[in-house]
């Protein structure tokens, strides 16, 4: 790939953003900023507030078109920290249960959602804290290509076992394909079962679903992406125009 189309995406502590943003922007001429997972379910912590957000810096170079578009990706990411099966286990004895095996895994939907939004589709994703592989996971799936290196052993043993894992990767593919729905999608659908389930007339449910494709609002939600913390306001006065609409095709029935 063209080193002139490169971007870089690191995540780091909040005591480090300023630092990294400042360094990036020495070597890397279209521009740096600065992004927010947002954790739907994080840890508990013993004291002090939860620990619910992890930033992340962004710098990319003139040419890099992901980055270059007049209509630029959000930098708000949200979504539950790596869990279920998605949460490569293992055995511990000391504790007599099965714990995470490397305990900052990254959830395959943000992974995705942020090389899709900020590295382009040829680009050769360079991961030198590979952990056990779940960029490389990530760009497999979204099809790039991904050079990893991990120095702890135990690490790349049960990553190599992840990805030979077609089951696993196989719910990695499922996980991933929540970072292509958008808001505005899951708006649309879930009005749909629920009015579907009311009894509502099929013929009267695709006047509503192209109606509400009209609204601005939804719009918005379907350029925002599936899980932006700022369209949740958008998302509640949709579900009032949706409430307000089915009531006025019904009075007209």
């Amino acid at each position: 790939m063209d080193q002139t189309k490169g971007a870089v995406v690191i995540f780091c502590s909040s005591l480090q953003l300023e630092r990294l943003e400042n360094e990036l922007a020495k070597h890397f001429d279209g521009g740096v900023s600065h992004g927010v997972w947002v954790k739907h379910n994080p840890d508990p912590k013993k004291s002090g507030p939860t620990n619910a957000k992890e930033n992340f810096v962004v710098a990319w170079r003139k040419g890099c078109t992901k980055l270059q578009k007049k209509k630029t990706p959000w930098n708000v990411l949200s979504s539950p920290i790596c869990m279920g099966n998605e949460l490569l286990k293992q055995w511990c004895a000391a504790k007599g249960k099965m714990v995470s095996v490397h305990r900052t895994q990254k959830p395959i939907e943000v992974l995705a959602r942020i090389l899709k939004r900020f590295i382009p589709e040829d680009a050769h994703v360079f991961d030198p804290c590979a952990g056990t592989g779940a960029i490389g996971r990530a760009c497999v799936i979204t099809g790039r290509n991904c050079t990893g290196i991990e120095l702890d052993p135990h690490f790349f043993e049960k990553g190599a076992e992840a990805f030979q894992d077609a089951d696993y990767m196989q719910l990695c593919a499922e996980r991933a394909k929540r970072a292509d729905t958008t808001h505005g999608e899951v708006m649309l659908n879930d009005t749909e079962k629920i009015l579907k389930k009311a009894g509502i007339p099929a013929d009267l449910l695709g006047t509503i679903r192209t109606k509400m494709e009209k609204l601005s609002g939804y719009k918005l939600l379907s350029n925002a992406g599936k899980i932006e913390l700022t369209s949740l306001w958008w998302l509640l006065a949709m579900g009032i125009a949706v409430a307000t609409l089915v009531g006025l095709l019904l009075s007209n029935q």
